[in-house]
């Protein structure tokens, strides 16, 4: 498993579980039918985000097999796509620090708000 743990390296592939550690927030954008304006009647998309304390370069494993991914710089904030079956009992307050295990991939289509989205398959809360 990679491992940013506190955040020593900078440079993540595509494929491997990850371990990054940062804080929780929500943020709120447009969504359908045009994401772009909760003022002229796109509907309200909320999320949990993880921010990292230093951004990340995130890239494909090979540009030859992984057709549609492209390396993403100085990432700073990760959408969290969680199975909330699996960690509902963890769910954590806007602004804790937190581990979590999980892959990257790149957005792919207008729901994902971020860059680079993590499939979270672990999450825990750190003590500062």
């Amino acid at each position: 498993m990679l491992s940013v743990g506190q955040n020593q390296r900078r440079c993540f592939t595509l494929t491997p579980v990850v371990e990054l550690v940062g804080k929780i927030e929500t943020q709120t954008f447009p969504g359908p039918p045009g994401y772009e304006s909760i003022l002229h009647g796109d509907k309200i998309e909320r999320g949990w985000y993880l921010r990292l304390p230093e951004p990340i370069t995130v890239k494909a494993n090979d540009p030859i097999t992984d057709l549609g991914w492209k390396t993403e710089m100085h990432v700073r904030v990760l959408h969290r796509v969680v199975d909330w079956d699996h960690v509902k009992e963890k769910i954590l307050a806007q602004g804790e620090t937190v581990k979590i295990i999980g892959k990257l991939f790149n957005r792919q289509n207008g729901h994902h708000h971020s860059r680079v989205m993590i499939e979270v398959s672990e999450l825990y809360k750190v003590s500062e």
